[in-house]
């Protein structure tokens, strides 16, 4: 499935979490209080594209949980 930039925006709350990461979204609703670094780090970052953070923190460990989360794309123009 395929999301603009404005779409994911919406989904900027505690109770409706999505964020960008290389140009995927990922539905972290449910997840965000499972992070190993807590919740509020994936809030700040709620309907945003969080890539260079999410690539300068180095979360290989991550891919593999990713995948369950992950809604689409994002749409190219």
């Amino acid at each position: 499935m395929e999301y603009t930039l404005e779409e994911v925006s919406k989904h900027n709350k505690k109770d409706d979490l999505w964020i960008i990461i290389d140009d995927y979204i990922f539905n972290l609703t449910s997840y965000q209080y499972l992070h190993p670094g807590g919740s509020k780090i994936l809030q700040k970052y709620a309907g945003k594209d969080c890539t260079q953070i999410f690539n300068d923190i180095n979360h290989v460990d991550a891919t593999n949980t990713m995948d369950l989360y992950c809604l689409g794309q994002i749409k190219k123009n």
